[in-house]
């Protein structure tokens, strides 16, 4: 890129100082012109660099006519319809998407996490304080062998992804790990059996399980999320659902939690409290002006609890991980 920087007046009388500007301007136009060219082409530039503008008339690229900047070794068009759209392509570097979504349907007036085992998590099983979670386990002992991705950070609270298949004769064997953890934040089954029991993660003698795989779900559904070592999560929505069908007024409460590990003692904090207040199904969602920074090794979460009765509800949030 032909990179604009001045150049020096030989002269000060009034030919040479019209000279020097006359070039200098020429040089401007031109600096400007190797970055940003918007009159239509076809044929793409054989050297294209990183920022490069040009208006492609769309017949090489698959994107539409309209102007676009060369990014990450591909043609994005500015006029992209979200930033999302171009982190799942793969066209930002550094930076994922990330959506984390839970279902109880069962919470009460007791305030508890919206997950799959239906507690309070910070209280039971509660946030590991070191490297608890080394085993692998069915509720039925039907479930032989069957494959799971489990998705989770060490002592460190650095990124491990560890696969392990549940006990080859009987489900609800303990099987160890080949990575102890201290997090969970997704687990998957990846085979073409699907369990018939709930699949489970915790210590070797099953007194406390830090993750589950419900029946029938094929993956975790936990509303609850640990920032990996080395990554800041910019949070933009949370969501809530009441999915019962219409009956009696019940106001459920939705808190999202956050909670700081990096400085050791520090109490959870609550950071938004919404409300549901309706008869049958309803839905929320809140969207940040600005996304919310949550640094590496803390914990977000969402709880909720209802005014009476039970309700089956859904919560999750949203946002873009980022390498530091």
């Amino acid at each position: 890129m032909n990179r604009y920087e001045p150049g020096i007046l030989q002269s000060n009388d009034i030919e040479g100082l019209r000279r020097y500007l006359d070039d200098e301007l020429r040089r401007i136009a031109s600096a400007i012109e190797d970055r940003l060219d918007l009159d239509t082409i076809s044929v793409l530039p054989s050297k294209p660099r990183e920022g490069m503008i040009r208006y492609l008339d769309g017949t090489n690229t698959g994107t539409g006519e309209g102007p676009h900047v060369y990014l990450n070794g591909a043609w994005v068009p500015l006029a992209m319809a979200d930033f999302g759209l171009e982190v799942a392509r793969g066209n930002i570097t550094n930076v994922a998407q990330l959506n984390k979504f839970g279902r109880y349907t069962a919470v009460g007036t007791t305030e508890l996490t919206v997950w799959d085992g239906g507690t309070d998590y910070i209280t039971t099983p509660g946030f590991a304080g070191s490297e608890l979670i080394t085993h692998i386990w069915s509720t039925d002992a039907a479930d032989t062998s069957i494959t799971v991705v489990i998705e989770g950070l060490d002592d460190t609270f650095a990124e491990v992804t560890t696969t392990k298949a549940t006990d080859g004769a009987d489900g609800t064997t303990a099987v160890a790990l080949d990575d102890t953890l201290q997090r969970i934040n997704r687990m998957y089954v990846a085979d073409t059996t699907q369990a018939v029991g709930n699949l489970r993660v915790g210590d070797s003698g099953k007194t406390a399980f830090y993750s589950q795989i419900t029946i029938g779900a094929n993956q975790t559904g936990q509303a609850l999320y640990t920032v990996p070592l080395g990554k800041t999560l910019y949070l933009y929505q949370i969501y809530a659902d009441q999915n019962d069908a219409a009956g009696a007024t019940v106001a459920s409460s939705i808190i999202l939690y956050a909670h700081d590990n990096e400085n050791t003692g520090n109490v959870r904090r609550q950071h938004l409290t919404l409300g549901i207040t309706d008869g049958g199904s309803s839905h929320l969602a809140h969207k940040y002006p600005s996304p919310w920074p949550i640094p590496e090794k803390w914990d977000v979460y969402i709880n909720a609890s209802t005014s009476s009765g039970t309700r089956d509800i859904s919560a999750g949030f949203e946002g873009f991980l980022v390498t530091n």
